[in-house]
Order: C-alpha cells, then structure tokens, then sequence
C-alpha cells in the first residue's frame, strides 16, 4: 500500500497523459489529477472570486478601464451622432410621404 500510495502522490506530483502498472491495478495520472481538479474545481473559483474582489490592484484596474471605455463610448457616439440624427430624419420624412401617398391612393 505504501508502494501505491507513493505512486500515487508521484501522479499527483507529474501529472502527464500515461499509465502506471502495479498488481495489476491501473493508475492514470492524468485521470488523478482530472478528479481533483474536479474536487477543487467550485472551491478554487470561490477563492479566485474573493481575491479578486478584495484586491485593490484588480479595483483600480476597473476604475480605470470603466474610465477608458466611457471615453471610448463618448468618442463614438460624437463621431456617429450626426449620421444617426441624419438617418433618424430621413426616416421620418420616409413615413410622412408613405402616409401622404397613402391618403392620396384612398381618394382615387
């Protein structure tokens, strides 16, 4: 047992795509550290999550890229407005002369 479990912390240890031999018992590295990474899995997230909620540095970093991209929005939005207000026009015109040549065809 001793044997196996040193194998085994072997596998945890170097956890490449092979198999190990030993009374017949199959051992897959790779599988090992598959389960474990499947334990840990909720609980790593769940850490990572705190650290970096709780991290100054990742805060900063928000304010600053919340700061840029609202430069960013700003800056498309002056260079888009006037076509969007140019378009928004044209498309009422549109509806007023559907509407008009509408009424006009009900008369006939």
């Amino acid at each position: 047992k001793a044997v196996r479990r040193s194998l085994a912390l072997l596998c945890f240890q170097a956890p490449q795509d092979f198999l190990h031999q030993f009374d017949g018992e199959r051992i897959t590295c790779a599988m090992h550290s598959r389960i474990i990474a499947q334990l840990l899995n909720e609980k790593i997230h769940k850490t990572t999550k705190e650290f970096l909620l709780n991290s100054p540095a990742f805060h900063r970093f928000a304010r600053e890229s919340s700061v840029k991209a609202r430069g960013v929005w700003h800056d498309l939005w002056q260079a888009a407005g006037p076509a969007v207000k140019n378009a928004t026009q044209r498309g009422q015109q549109a509806i007023k002369e559907l509407e008009k040549n509408a009424g006009q065809t009900k008369k006939r």
